[in-house]
């Protein structure tokens, strides 16, 4: 359902939204919170993505960016101050202060473990980076042929191939021990050589330091003895995003199988559903671009996650006149047509229908006696295409909506829940 809402408000969205005001101060009942509460970090290179939530008149709003974040002592954890990331700095304790609108919250900070040796993981790291900067992916390296000369298993899944690759294939000349900053894996990307997929890596952001250290210390390719049973997104549920509050920080946590969890923000691949309605950078913030609904959907290796975004813009004089329900869907559509306030659009004629339903499911206008047939029926809508009574399928397309010898992909969501659902009789 949340597919069919968010592929028709995405092609229905109208209008981009308005500049963000500045924010309102914290009310009476109104409350600040932070995830995590607290925060543990248990090596030299630990972080943690802090979400800052603001429940402003019974709606979680995201000021991440907007709250200020200080450190107790800047000696055992700093701060990030544009991303909201707390990172070690030294064994010891400490404490973070929260604040925004006038309301604090205190978070307390353990760091240990500082001076232990903490190597850069090929699977869980390197792989993650890789595949967060599209070398691993279908289109580049990850292709089951690979580009030039060098492939990669798609997504990380099959390390064992990946560590010959990188380690062993080509000569072993893709990495550099001696001069790691002169390793092909790194000056391709950063185009100081040509490189068809593009300019990949920046030095100074996470996935060039990360590789840049990981060849550093030997470019180890220990495969691991435990795995990634799962991720965990910050937040789980869907988020409304409306002006001035039109940011949402996420937070993506790593679970493994000897129950370490791992803070994976910043090396996880983002995607979006659709740009124009909301964006996502490298660090999982998304952007409310656009009234609409959109889909940001998050990887980790092999785990895949998603969050949907609703951006609201307030229309002036928006009256909602509730239309005629016939369905369940036609209930959750309206309701979420009703949040957005867009105005349900007059129940097309049925020549203008027939017309519609098969150039979304086929492609193709209907023949003259496919419209003639369904124009002179009186039965419901979809119980038009069939003759003597016997329902019928369209013309090139199976009874569960999907295309006959072709991808599902090529029918729309709509299209098949239209063929689906039944009118009542």
């Amino acid at each position: 359902m949340a597919i069919i809402l968010a592929w028709l408000l995405g092609a229905a969205s109208l209008g981009f939204v308005a500049a963000a005001e500045s924010p309102q101060d914290l009310r009476a009942g109104d409350r600040l919170e932070v995830e995590p509460a607290a925060l543990n970090l248990a090596s030299r290179r630990a972080s943690r993505q802090l979400v800052v939530t603001a429940t402003i008149d019974g709606q979680a709003r995201d000021v991440s960016h907007l709250a200020q974040i200080r450190s107790s002592d800047e000696r055992v954890v700093r701060i990030d101050g544009t991303g909201a990331t707390a990172f070690a700095a030294g064994d010891g304790e400490a404490s973070l202060t929260i604040e925004f609108a006038g309301q604090k919250r205190s978070v307390p900070v353990n760091v240990s473990h500082f001076a232990a040796p903490d190597p850069v993981l090929f699977t869980f790291e390197t792989m993650a980076v890789l595949t967060k900067q599209g070398c691993a992916t279908g289109s580049c390296h990850g292709s089951p042929q690979g580009k030039a000369g060098f492939a990669l298993s798609l997504f990380g899944y099959d390390p064992a191939i990946d560590r010959r690759s990188l380690t062993r294939d080509g000569f072993s000349r893709r990495l550099d021990m001696v001069q790691p900053e002169e390793s092909l894996l790194l000056r391709k990307p950063l185009l100081e050589l040509a490189h068809v997929g593009g300019k990949r890596l920046r030095q100074g952001e996470t996935p060039y330091e990360t590789l840049l250290l990981w060849i550093s210390e030997g470019a180890n390719v220990d495969l691991p003895t435990v795995e990634c049973e799962r991720i965990v997104v910050t937040p789980s549920t869907d988020r409304v995003l409306k002006a001035p509050y039109l940011t949402q920080q996420l937070s993506v946590l790593a679970h493994y199988s000897d129950g370490q969890v791992r803070d994976v923000t910043r090396i996880a691949t983002y995607e979006t559903s659709s740009a124009d309605l909301a964006t996502v950078d490298a660090h999982g913030r998304v952007t409310g671009r656009r009234r609409g609904q959109a889909a940001i959907s998050v990887r980790y290796l092999a785990h895949l996650q998603s969050v949907y975004f609703t951006v609201i813009e307030d229309q002036a004089d928006f009256v909602w006149q509730a239309p005629v329900e016939m369905n369940f869907i036609d209930t959750h559509v309206n309701a979420k047509l009703r949040e957005l306030q867009f105005l349900p659009a007059e129940t097309c004629d049925d020549a203008t229908f027939v017309r519609r339903l098969h150039l979304d499911l086929t492609g193709l206008i209907p023949t003259a006696d496919e419209a003639r047939q369904f124009l002179e029926s009186h039965r419901p809508k979809t119980q038009r295409f069939g003759r003597n009574g016997e329902k019928q399928e369209l013309p090139g397309v199976g009874r569960s909506g999907g295309l006959k010898g072709g991808s599902f992909r090529e029918a729309s969501y709509t299209s098949s829940v239209l063929w689906c659902v039944q009118e009542p009789g």
